[in-house]
């Protein structure tokens, strides 16, 4: 429940930068650094972290039960439950990724990429 009175419930420090959106599901608040992504649970404690020597991650997205991540060139799906990995593609591009039903799509300054089946 929202708490219209604005009282802090938690606050949770991470490394570096969070300049990118957070991303949310029903489990955890995503919080993306320049070279780590946070999983942090609803009572403000970290339920895991990705890290990356060198990365510079960019907005994350929820997409069902994964959390889509870009970074050095690559699309990183982990699993939102536990952190694990699904899968990582080629695929450049810093903005935020758009998952429809079958697809996913993202763009960086001069091309717009399809994952999946945009049909």
């Amino acid at each position: 429940m929202f708490d219209h009175e604005g009282t802090r419930k938690w606050t949770f420090n991470v490394r570096g930068d969070t300049q990118c959106p957070l991303a949310v599901d029903d489990r955890h608040v995503y919080a993306a650094t320049q070279d780590a992504l946070y999983a942090i649970d609803r009572t403000g404690e970290q339920a895991w972290m990705h890290e990356v020597a060198g990365a510079q991650f960019g907005a994350s997205t929820v997409a069902g039960d994964s959390i889509l991540v870009q970074g050095d060139g690559q699309l990183i799906a982990r699993s939102s439950p536990a952190g694990d990995e699904h899968w990582t593609t080629n695929a450049s591009g810093r903005g935020r990724v758009i998952v429809a039903p079958t697809a996913v799509f993202l763009a960086d300054a001069a091309t717009v990429t399809a994952l999946g089946n945009p049909e």
